[in-house]
Formats: C-alpha cells, structure tokens, sequence
C-alpha cells in the first residue's frame, strides 16, 4: 500500500476513512485510488465509492460498506449479507443506524 499511502497523505483523512480507501483500492485496484477526490463534486469524499457500484449485487455490497465505513466508521460484514437481496441489505444497514442513534 505504499503508493496508496503517499496518494492519501496529501488527505486529511481519519482512519476508518483511510481504510475504507484502503479496501476499495484492495478490491478495486490501484489504479481507481487515483480518482479519490475532496473538491466537492459528485463522487468526492465519501461518494467517491458510489461511481463504481457495476458489477452486479457482490461489487454493490462491497462499494456500499466501503461507503459506510467511511462515512460512518460502521464496518459492515459482507459475509451477513451473502446471498441477501437489496431490499434485506437496506434493511440490515438500516439497522445499523438505528442502533447508531440509540447509542447517542
């Protein structure tokens, strides 16, 4: 991950961000970390997951707990959520927050 780690130190990132770009560049390759992006735009920050969401329901489940744990510090496990549909997915990180919330 070096190349990674010199990419993102120009990022003020904290380290549940850091390794949601880590797992992205892990599962996506590393050429795709080199479109990560704070300017504001669309897929800047925590959307920068979003724009690869192709591939169907396994590249989905991956780029949407990537997103999660960047933008929540909220480690998802993939392995739950094997072989769910959308709609249980959305629920199971639904859930999630929910008990996020109660927490607070």
């Amino acid at each position: 991950m070096d190349s990674a780690d010199e990419y993102l130190e120009d990022f003020d990132l904290n380290q549940n961000q850091t390794n949601a770009l880590y797992d992205a560049a892990f599962n996506m390759g590393p050429g795709k970390l080199s479109q990560y992006t704070e300017d504001g735009s669309k897929f800047s920050g925590g959307n920068f997951f979003l724009q690869f969401m192709g591939g169907g329901d396994g590249v989905k489940k991956r780029r949407y707990a990537e997103n999660i744990l960047y933008n929540e510090g909220e480690s998802v496990h993939l392995d739950k959520l094997k072989g769910k549909s959308m709609d249980q997915i959305m629920d199971y990180l639904n859930s999630l927050v929910k008990k996020d919330e109660k927490k607070k």
